[in-house]
């Protein structure tokens, strides 16, 4: 288990998004044959992340 303590909200919240966008469209996932989620989509996606810091 990692455990991150949180130096306020805002932080988190910002936390919280960049890894939404790693789950979703960069993480591979055996349910969709090892691709990431939104390559399920329907519809092009131009403003995600390439990598993050």
């Amino acid at each position: 288990m990692n455990a991150h303590v949180w130096t306020s909200e805002q932080h988190r919240i910002d936390a919280l998004a960049v890894w939404k966008v790693h789950y979703n469209y960069h993480r591979p996932h055996t349910a969709a044959g090892n691709r990431p989620p939104a390559t399920r989509l329907h519809t092009g996606v131009t403003n995600v992340l390439a990598s993050y810091n």
